[in-house]
């Protein structure tokens, strides 16, 4: 299969939230491992941006975890494993000081 040369800046993963902000996951250029490469996958970095247009930050969610559905302190939505065994998965959303309007925030495995 052939691999187009220009490629849309975001993949279509786009979310709204519960606050009416937009989650849009940063796109990364496919590009196949060799065998003795690293292993570890890098996080998926999804920018958030309020209704105005402001951008609110980054955050770096878990590789391989799509969200489904993203409140005000929590992201919930599918893990697949490294052989693609699928989980439903909770995060707890940790956001940066209200005094920095933008920052990087995180996403940390929730208590069970």
């Amino acid at each position: 299969m052939p691999f187009h040369e220009i490629a849309p800046p975001y993949e279509e993963h786009i979310w709204e939230d519960s606050e009416g902000n937009l989650w849009v996951k940063e796109h990364v250029p496919y590009a196949p491992r060799s065998a003795d490469s690293d292993t570890a996958t890098p996080a998926d970095k999804w920018i958030v941006i309020d209704r105005t247009g402001l951008l609110l930050g980054t955050v770096d969610l878990p590789a391989r975890f799509m969200p489904y559905e993203i409140g005000t302190d929590f992201l919930l939505g599918v893990a697949s494993g490294e052989h693609g065994v699928q989980r439903v998965a909770r995060y707890r959303l940790v956001k940066p000081e209200a005094r920095a309007r933008t920052g990087t925030g995180s996403a940390a495995p929730a208590d069970r």
